[in-house]
This record gives C-alpha cells, structure tokens and sequence, in this order.
C-alpha cells in the first residue's frame, strides 16, 4: 500500500507587466510525493520461484490463492492445513479449486506431500521467512529433510558418506548436508581430504 507526504512549497517572485515594471507575487506550490513499502524477501530467491510460479499457476488468481496458503509455512518450511474444506472456505475459493492449486505445486516440485494437508515447501526454490529467521543450522536441516523425503540423496551418496564417517572413525554418520555430500564425493576420488575439511566436517560433532 503507497503512503503519500504532501508538502507545500511557498516563495516570492518577482514579475514584469507588458510596460516592463516589476511586481512580485506570492507563489504556493503543493507537491506530493508516492512511497510504496519495501518488503526484503527472506531467504532463497532466484529465477526458480517465477519458473515454478509460471508452471503452478494456470491464472493470477492461482498465485494469490498460493500466496495466502505460503503466509502460513512453518520454521521448518513446513505447510499444515488441518482442515481443507475450511481453508477453501476462508480464502473463497471451493474445495475441489484448493486441491487443483496444491497438487500442481506438487507436480512442479514447489511443494512435497508427506500427509493429507501436510506438506513441504522446497527449499531449493523457496526458504520461507520463518526458516530464514531460524538461523543456517535449521535451514541446512529443511534442505536435508526435503533431500531424504523426495529422494534426491542417491544410493551412492549415501555410501560415499559412509566411507568417509568411517574415515573419520566418527560412532555416526555423517548428515547428508551439501557440504557432507561434496567433501564424502572428493575423498571418493581422491581418497583424503583437506586439514580445513577435516576440520569443518569433526565441528559438527
């Protein structure tokens, strides 16, 4: 919403009849000036969000119906709608509409259903401000917890990270993290890692 200032600006100046003598005029002079809110967008932002959108949303009215549905994600990127025909009702739209919008944001990996109502907002495409706020240990979390649910962590991974817990002769295993996943994938290769890798994989001990 624009908020306006109105500020009036007053003065003299000095004028000339057609004879070419002077006389001076009060002048008052009304500006205003239009503000519009600027609201920073916490967390993940990138050309993902309007492909997502484009592909999600069949009308304008898609995307605010998806808007009013994200207002309410979780610290844990999180989408809970305990009651769907409720939730329908409230942003006025039907039942049968709600589940049209929720299932295309399924079908183009913005969210990831783990339960009737329950779902997860992808945070490769969209970290919400909640999760944002929490600090970099819980978002990591949200990326992990989206990888292991969707199935983005392949078998291969999985053992590389094993190999590289057991080189490290840590009692557990090593989270699948972006971070874990490159260093498990270098000493596959390589067999050895760097001082500073060493030192930045035993910190989350």
């Amino acid at each position: 919403m624009a908020y306006i200032i109105n500020e009036t600006v007053t003065g003299k100046a000095t004028l000339y009849d057609v004879n070419g003598n002077p006389f001076e005029v009060d002048l008052t002079k009304q500006k205003n000036f239009e503000f519009y809110n600027v609201r920073e967008m916490d967390g993940r932002f990138s050309m993902n969000i309007f492909k997502v959108l484009g592909k999600t949303c069949k009308t304008g009215n898609d995307i605010v119906i998806l808007g009013e549905l994200l207002q309410e994600v979780n610290q844990m990127n999180e989408l809970i709608i305990n009651n769907i025909s409720a939730k329908a009702e409230k942003i006025g739209i039907s039942r049968k509409h709600l589940n049209t919008v929720l299932n295309n944001a399924v079908d183009n990996n913005l969210l990831h259903k783990m339960d009737s109502g329950y779902y997860l907002v992808n945070p490769y495409v969209l970290m919400m401000p909640k999760a944002s706020k929490s600090g970099y240990k819980i978002q990591e979390l949200i990326q992990v917890r989206w990888k292991e649910e969707t199935g983005l962590i392949t078998e291969l991974e999985y053992e590389q990270l094993i190999a590289l817990t057991d080189y490290l002769g840590l009692s557990e295993g090593l989270r699948p993290t972006e971070f874990n996943i490159s260093v498990a994938g270098y000493y596959a290769r390589d067999k050895k890692i760097s001082p500073r890798q060493k030192t930045k994989l035993l910190k989350q001990i």
